[in-house]
């Protein structure tokens, strides 16, 4: 694998290299052209699916808490659309019982009223699978300014 700055996650594997992944350094040597899977599209593939399994670990030890608040802000990302972040505040009780705070997903949204953004919480929090009826409170900071 050539030394430019070609990407994180190339410059990760690149780690593991030298690290002495041998199995990682037999698949780059055998795999033909079209068979080592560090395309652009393969790793976007690989982060959504590393993303998607995180968001559901997240979530399981969200419902499994018992209770949980959530905590929401809104930003203007480089594309100049507004997004709206939710994170989850919990007792992991599959941790020794630590204190989490686990940010859970951007939603990029267009209405920043406080009517809309509670129904785009709400709507989000159902879609990902969290159970509404253990949420006791919500936090917010600076949305809709």
């Amino acid at each position: 694998m050539p030394v430019e700055n070609d990407g994180n996650f190339k410059a990760l594997l690149r780690y593991a290299l030298d690290s002495g992944d041998q199995g990682l350094a037999n698949h780059l040597n055998t795999a033909g052209a079209y068979s080592t899977y560090l395309s652009f599209r393969i790793q976007n593939e690989i982060i959504d699916a590393a993303g998607t399994l995180i968001k559901s670990n997240i979530v399981q030890r969200v419902n499994k808490s018992g209770y949980f608040s959530v905590i929401d802000d809104d930003s203007t990302d480089v594309s100049g659309i507004e997004q709206f972040s939710i994170c989850a505040r919990f007792v992991d009780k599959t941790d020794e019982y630590k204190i989490r705070e686990d940010f859970l997903c951007f939603i990029p949204v267009e209405d920043v009223t406080g009517k809309e953004l509670a129904n785009t919480l709400l709507i989000t929090m159902e879609n990902i699978g969290i159970k509404l009826v253990n949420m006791r409170r919500q936090g917010y900071d600076g949305l809709g300014q």
